[in-house]
Formats: structure tokens, C-alpha cells, sequence
């Protein structure tokens, strides 16, 4: 082969690993909703799921959907949160999880990373799509839809680096409303900042 070639590749490797295993950046932007009323000509269903939809669900995605994620659901559930279907005909189908919270918890940051909100809201937590797609490719009027249908304000967060899902909450109406920037140097030196976006245009 190519030696040229061949120390380009190790050079792209050693970069790689350092940037995973010695030095990290996670840019996070947190986002919520304005309350609005619910707009029925959306064309976009909203269906409240209960522990029996899900059952039904992991028969057909039995991957995805297993007996301990279904423990889990029912946990979240019993609990208050609440899980929603959301689609349009045919063609795109979601299921989103969301909780009355009072802190905002951003696990690729940390695990016991929290934002915490002024007063309690509705935090979309979870978001669920079929294999065929990821969950980035929720649409922007599912997220419109969901707002409008909770009449309240709705948080969320998504990384920097998901623009698709950026672009998707930018769409739907959605503000951002803190940026919260993540740096860490082996287990030596860690700093997370949080900036209020509040009042940006």
C-alpha cells in the first residue's frame, strides 16, 4: 500500500481517539415551546399511548421494544409521565415521552448532569420512531403539534451536532433558551457553562 496513505490514516485515528478519550466538547442547546392553542387542520394525530399500546408495539418491533424496556415504560407511567403517538397517515409515526420536571437532565454530559427550571414544565425526555428512521427524523410538525396539543410550554434539549433535530425545533416554533457547553480533559479537568439565550433574536 501506500505509505503516505497509510500514516495519514493513523494520524486520523490518533485525532479521533483523542478528541473521544482525552478531550471532549458537547455543545447542548435547551429549547422550549410557546403555549399555543391546539390547530386541528394540522393533519397531524395525537393519541394518548397506555402500557397496552406498547405491549402491542413490541410485537411488531420485538428489537427495539424489549420486555425491559416494557418495565421500564410502565414504570415511567405509573409514575405520571406521559407517552403520546404521534403521526401523519401512513407515512411518519413517533412515539414521545414526556414529565412534569422541575431540572432538565442531559445524560451526554453526565449522567448526573441537571439544568434546573424556574418553575416545573412539561420536558419531552424521550423520543421513539420506527427502525426505518432515527429519531432525528421527527418531523418539525410533530413537535408544533404536541405544543399545541399540551396548551403549555414544553422543553426539550437536543446536541449541537443533530441539525437535523435543530432545525426541526427551530421550525416548529421552538426557542432556544440555553446553551449549555461541556468540556472535559481525561477525568482531570472538567468545566460546564450555561448561558441564557433568552432575549436573542
Amino acid at each position: 500500500g501506500n505509505p503516505d496513505a497509510l500514516l495519514r490514516w493513523c494520524a486520523g485515528l490518533v485525532r479521533m481517539m483523542y478528541r473521544w478519550t482525552v478531550w471532549r466538547h458537547e455543545n447542548v442547546l435547551v429549547f422550549s415551546s410557546r403555549a399555543q392553542p391546539a390547530d386541528a387542520r394540522s393533519g397531524v394525530e395525537i393519541i394518548p399511548v397506555n402500557l397496552d399500546f406498547l405491549a402491542r408495539l413490541s410485537l411488531r418491533y420485538p428489537q427495539f421494544l424489549t420486555e425491559e424496556k416494557l418495565r421500564d415504560s410502565r414504570a415511567r407511567l405509573k409514575s405520571g409521565d406521559l407517552a403520546y403517538l404521534v403521526r401523519r397517515g401512513d407515512q411518519k409515526t413517533s412515539v414521545l415521552w414526556l414529565g412534569m420536571r422541575s431540572e432538565i437532565s442531559v445524560a451526554e454530559i453526565a449522567p448526573d448532569f441537571r439544568l434546573s427550571l424556574v418553575v416545573p414544565a412539561l420536558v419531552i425526555y424521550r423520543v421513539w420512531t420506527p427502525p426505518h428512521f432515527r429519531p432525528t427524523d421527527v418531523s418539525s410538525e410533530f413537535f408544533d403539534a404536541l405544543a399545541k396539543y399540551c396548551e403549555r410550554e414544553v422543553w426539550t434539549y437536543c446536541l449541537g451536532r443533530q441539525r437535523t433535530l435543530l432545525r426541526a425545533l427551530e421550525n416548529a416554533g421552538f426557542q432556544a433558551r440555553y446553551r449549555v457547553q461541556h468540556y472535559a480533559l481525561l477525568h482531570w479537568f472538567q468545566r460546564t457553562q450555561i448561558s441564557s439565550l433568552d432575549g436573542m433574536a
